[in-house]
């Protein structure tokens, strides 16, 4: 799920040797998987905030179908380059790339489904976070997004944008009008904290339903962001035998320092999201996943 630490595990896989892509953005997400999956759940008519159902992914279909052989062109295709490299990419063609490889994105929740059909030994992270921190995250996000950036800021942006198109790591249809649209429909979907709660509900249902029906345990890890920052040395270990990647102490500490263990549960620090906690803290996520008794 967004906002959930997704970031923080793919910049330590990336630290433990796991390539996570070229062509990253800010959130560490590979844009040339994000645009595919943004186009696989189109395809559903849905969006990232807008999941399509889990059954509507699984069952067979024409769409299906279509979206299978397009992934099969893609990903055995030039179109790869772009997540590569060069060096990596004529490894990969060449299928002389040994190294492990991945990427991030909340989205492979709901697409999994399909990717698996792509890799069918691929290895799956889920990292769950308290769903009200969550939602409030999430809220704030839109808040900067929606909001008018200054002249400066258009400037900087502006600068990283040629800088990206430059060096191969996105192209013009990163900033397509239809992906922009993408991004405003946060907005209205996650106008309020319920609604923000709700979403995140429903992207652990569809990541519980696919990690139990279509992985088998050795091939997935589950993670919890408060657990992660609050014993980093443990989990960076599980994390590091998990890609089967040796890690020395000072590698260690250095991600350690990077970590903000402030981070874990601040919603406890805000009335109103104590109020809205008690109000929900007994859903059926919320008590599965052990939020039901946080106390500040």
């Amino acid at each position: 799920m967004h906002r959930s630490g997704t970031k923080l595990i793919s910049w330590i896989m990336s630290r433990l040797g796991v390539f996570m892509g070229r062509d990253l953005d800010p959130n560490h997400e590979s844009y040339h998987f994000i645009r595919l999956n943004d186009w696989i759940l189109s395809k559903y008519g849905g969006s990232w905030d807008r999941p399509p159902s889990v059954s509507t992914i699984r069952e067979t279909s024409p769409v299906r179908e279509k979206i299978i052989r397009r992934l099969e062109t893609v990903t055995s295709g030039k179109q790869m380059f772009r997540y590569f490299g060069p060096s990596k990419y004529c490894q990969y063609r060449m299928q002389r790339f040994s190294s492990p490889w991945g990427w991030k994105d909340p989205r492979n929740t709901f697409t999994s489904w399909l990717w698996d059909e792509i890799f069918p030994d691929a290895s799956y992270i889920n990292i769950t976070r308290c769903g009200i921190d969550v939602a409030q995250s999430l809220l704030y996000r839109d808040c900067r997004i929606h909001r008018d950036y200054r002249l400066t800021e258009r400037i900087q942006n502006f600068k990283f944008f040629l800088f990206d198109l430059l060096t191969m790591k996105r192209s013009l249809l990163d900033f397509t009008p239809g992906l922009n649209r993408s991004r405003l429909k946060a907005l209205s979907k996650c106008g309020n904290i319920e609604s923000a709660f709700h979403l995140w509900e429903s992207y652990l249902d569809a990541s519980s339903k696919f990690l139990q029906t279509r992985v088998d345990k050795n091939r997935q890890i589950q993670l919890s962001y408060e657990k992660l920052i609050e014993q980093p040395s443990r989990h960076i270990n599980i994390l590091a035998d998990f890609c089967g990647s040796k890690i020395s102490a000072e590698q260690e500490e250095n991600i350690i320092s990077k970590i903000d263990a402030t981070r874990r549960f601040p919603f406890v620090k805000e009335p109103h999201l104590i109020e809205f906690y008690e109000k929900v803290r007994q859903s059926p996520f919320m008590r599965s996943n052990d939020y039901d008794n946080i106390r500040k």
